[in-house]
């Protein structure tokens, strides 16, 4: 046998099957040294003595299965291999890095691979400038241990690597926003890194180096809702980033995707130094900042109706005294764009941390900073109509600040938080003393729905179309109350797909890896998979949800409101350079959100979006294409809606009204919804609808029987869905359902809270009592659905009444009750 066939052998054994699936051994050939090297540059994972790890926590079971296997790998190629058992949990990296270099010191002489992991979980942040000052902490705690390494230990190369960890030590309120912050924070803390080494040249040495990991040692995220990738694929996956970012780098570009362990070649068989490297690390990729932002005004009428129109369909731009806005800060959320919030939008171009900011003054739909000819959004186009204009965002800061005016998007949102969003804008807009809710034309814009199908992989259920269009319905109809003479531009979310190119071009230097942190969903999946269609299907059927909600006309039943779609993103090009790449100068630092340049792209589509008629709407946002304002005319002066534009509304999708009978029939088989006269139920808590409705502790005891699921009759099906409400469709004069919370009101609904299987006979002798008396109730001729559930409390005591709560005893518990029923239509 020869030597590499028992090293492949040996592989095998050592690793595990588990490694199979996901990663496989190619090598052939060591390429070992012929002689002991004499530089730090010509170190070969053949020439370790020693392999040592400075700041993983030993309670940390995925980094400790990682540093395993990699221990047993470079095993393979240096047999001679010790590893230094893991130091006790100490208080900070320099004294770790202290406590490790006096282990090392009788090693000097043979040449160490030293692993120091920054924990990314030790970091705090819930705002930008706390988020500044830790990773200007952090940094310099690594300096001080990599000072520390350099004066005490030879032959030796530190490699440097963000490891995201398995607790978070803080909790902040905005969660969404959150998230945000921290993979910006860690992106932050990447490039001090790299910058330190840079100063300090760790690399001059001929037997000492340092180098930094491309990329953090983060968790993976599935791409499908129903995938669930156990511990030992994430810790197979980390392995194989770890082990390509120890081996110098490939000379050609690195798939999208590496799924094997990589060997050391003939041409470049060491371990990766600065020097060895030849490759420029990313954050060494600058941008050119695009200075014109500007749009030339073409319009020369910019008169308002000659009386305020009291109709929204005889609207003008003159006529607008107030915008305003909602949505998220990315459309096409994660590998997506900057929207109402404006993180990013006049971000430094080589500031990653600076995209956490939120330029609201320079946002494309609700911005206000500056003047058309320098900064173009549709506030500054408005403002030449009427100068006067009122509602739009100024400067930076949140939401909640003064500056934001009317512009409640919040960073991260999904469609969920727009009803938080309405209710805070409508409470702006009654409680600013420059707006007259009830005569000013305002105009609000709404985007949402980027983040949405970033995470819909996580969650397919709550990022479903249905979710979706719920939540945007719920949001307009809350509008449709509270605020009249408005006009709603409803901006379709846009094709996110296309944005995929910004990471498949390695020359770009995006950082991919971040992207994956705040889209998974768009950026994860693989060209041609059903993770990509399913994408795809979820953006294309959201905007079409948008459409048929709109055309169903539950927008239009007064003159002083209206709801149009915006369709021009529906369709994007991506921005190329003339050798064909794509053009990051679109983009923020982070190749994610979208820059001043290309916020200029969008306010002039959606203004021309507002000036087209429907049916003849642009529906297709490309980035290169020169793109002129256009204006109102004579022949159509206003803001085109269905109405102005002789445009007739589809109307909702047909459906086919519930089926009657005339006849009564005499057999439960041909039995039909409309059929049913009476509801019933028989159960425990989940019936008797308690806490059902509950906001606070106090309310947990409460039996909100009228919203109960199966024997429930509060309101409509429109706002409370209940099996009765659903029948009420059927059979209008309904009886037996429950109303509100007062037992008098309980109707045919037995259930108690806390009732056992055994508890069923009782609650069924009682229901026939009931029926029998109610005048209402023809008890021989009447159809009655009962519902029956419960168990639950037979479970929860299973293990205190074992003898009484067996599955036979349950069984036959409601055999009883059953049987009781049935007899009772023959006493």
């Amino acid at each position: 046998m020869s030597g590499i066939t028992a090293l492949k052998l040996a592989l095998l054994s050592l690793l595990g099957l588990m490694w199979t699936s996901v990663i496989a051994f190619p090598c052939d050939q060591m390429f070992t040294s012929h002689s002991p090297p004499t530089s730090v540059d010509g170190v070969r994972p053949s020439d370790l003595a020693t392999l040592a790890a400075i700041g993983p926590d030993a309670h940390s079971p995925q980094l400790s299965g990682v540093l395993s296997k990699l221990q047993e790998l470079v095993n393979l190629f240096s047999p001679s291999l010790t590893s230094p058992h893991s130091l006790p949990p100490l208080r900070s990296l320099p004294e770790q890095a202290t406590k490790a270099a006096l282990r090392l010191q009788h090693t000097q002489e043979e040449w160490k691979l030293v692993l120091l992991f920054v924990r990314l979980d030790q970091l705090c942040a819930c705002e930008h400038q706390q988020a500044l000052s830790a990773v200007d902490e952090m940094t310099k705690t690594v300096d001080e241990a990599l000072r520390l390494l350099q004066s005490q230990l030879k032959k030796t190369i530190v490699s440097v690597a963000l490891w995201d960890g398995d607790k978070r030590q803080c909790t902040c309120s905005e969660q969404v926003e959150a998230r945000l912050l921290r993979a910006m924070q860690t992106h932050a803390l990447q490039t001090s890194l790299a910058d330190l080494l840079e100063r300090n040249k760790w690399f001059d040495r001929e037997d000492f180096s340092v180098v930094l990991q491309d990329s953090p040692l983060l968790r993976e995220t599935p791409t499908d809702s129903a995938e669930s990738l156990s511990d030992s694929h994430h810790t197979d996956k980390l392995l194989v980033q770890t082990w390509i970012n120890l081996l110098q780098p490939k000379l050609d570009s690195p798939t999208a995707e590496e799924t094997a362990l990589p060997c050391p070649s003939e041409i470049r068989p060491f371990l990766r130094t600065h020097t060895n490297s030849y490759l420029k690390e990313s954050h060494d990729f600058s941008l050119e900042v695009e200075a014109i932002t500007g749009t030339d005004m073409p319009c020369a009428d910019f008169s308002p109706s000659p009386s305020v129109p009291r109709s929204v369909h005889e609207l003008r731009p003159g006529d607008v005294k107030v915008v305003a806005a909602m949505g998220d800060s990315l459309t096409g959320r994660r590998s997506s764009i900057s929207c109402q919030a404006g993180n990013g939008v006049g971000s430094n171009p080589n500031n990653l941390l600076d995209v956490l900011n939120q330029y609201r003054g320079l946002s494309w739909s609700i911005g206000g900073d500056h003047s058309l000819p320098n900064v173009t959004t549709l506030p500054n186009i408005l403002k030449y109509f009427n100068p006067g204009l009122k509602g739009f965002s100024v400067g930076t800061g949140r939401e909640t600040s003064p500056q934001a005016s009317l512009n409640q998007a919040v960073a991260g949102a999904t469609s969920q938080s727009l009803q938080k969003q309405v209710r805070a804008l409508v409470e702006r807009m009654k409680n600013d003393s420059r707006i007259n809710i009830t005569e000013d034309w305002k105009l609000i814009t709404v985007f949402i729905g980027g983040n949405d199908m970033c995470d819909f992989c996580k969650n397919s259920l709550k990022y479903s179309v249905k979710t979706y269009i719920t939540n945007v319905m719920e949001t307009l109809d809350y509008l449709h109350k509270e605020v009249p003479r408005t006009l709603v531009n409803l901006v379709e979310p846009l094709h996110i797909a296309p944005l995929r190119e910004m990471h498949l071009d390695p020359s770009l230097k995006c950082p991919t890896w971040l992207v994956n942190i705040l889209c998974p969903c768009v950026i994860l999946p693989k060209e041609n998979s059903a993770a990509l269609e399913q994408l795809n299907a979820l953006n294309r059927n959201y905007q079409i949800a948008l459409h048929q909600l709109v055309e169903s006309g539950r927008y239009d039943t007064r003159q002083d409101f209206s709801v149009v779609v915006q369709p021009f993103f529906r369709e994007i090009v991506v921005p190329k350079l003339a050798d064909g790449r794509p053009d990051r100068s679109f983009f923020s630092p982070d190749c994610f959100h979208l820059s001043q340049k290309a916020q200029t792209m969008m306010a002039r589509s959606l203004w021309n979006n507002m000036l087209e008629p429907l049916g003849n709407k642009t529906t297709k946002q490309d980035f290169m294409a020169d793109v002129a304002l256009k204006c109102p005319t004579k022949a159509s002066p206003y803001l085109r809606t269905y109405n102005n534009s002789d445009y007739m509304y589809a109307g909702p999708p047909p459906t086919t009204g519930p089926i009657t009978v005339n006849h009564i029939p005499t057999s439960v088989h041909r039995l039909r919804p409309a059929d049913i006269t009476v509801v019933a139920a028989l159960g425990d808590a989940a019936t008797a609808g308690v806490a059902a409705k509950a906001k606070n502790l106090f309310d947990l005891s409460k039996r909100y029987r009228g919203v109960a699921w199966s024997i429930g009759g509060d309101a409509s099906l429109e706002t409370v869905t209940t099996i009765p409400n659903i029948l009420k469709k059927f059979n209008q004069k309904l009886l037996g359902f429950s109303l509100g919370q007062l037992a008098l009101r309980k109707g045919f609904n037995m259930a108690e809270p806390g009732a056992k299987s055994a508890d069923i006979r009782a609650q069924a002798e009682a229901l026939i009592t009931a029926l029998k008396k109610n005048k209402e109730v023809n008890f021989e001729q009447d159809w009655k659905l009962v519902t029956v559930f419960v168990g639950e409390m037979d479970l929860c005591n299973y293990c205190l009444d074992q003898y009484n709560l067996t599955a036979r005893r349950f069984s036959r518990n409601l055999e009883e009750a059953l049987e009781l029923l049935y007899q009772s239509r023959q006493n």
